[in-house]
């Protein structure tokens, strides 16, 4: 993820912006919305999505 960023900033030329990165954890409300069901099931397309 750091390299990503430092590409990122390097292509922007923004090397002497000053930049704030901010993050936290999800909650569950956030993470997947609100399922009908409480055990939080994959949908299908979502499960299929992640199949390698």
């Amino acid at each position: 993820m750091r390299q990503y960023f430092e590409n990122l900033i390097e292509e922007k030329n923004i090397q002497n912006d000053d930049i704030s990165i901010y993050i936290k954890a999800l909650d569950s409300k956030h993470a997947i919305g609100k399922p009908k069901r409480q055990d939080y099931p994959l949908s299908k397309w979502q499960e299929s999505a992640f199949r390698i």
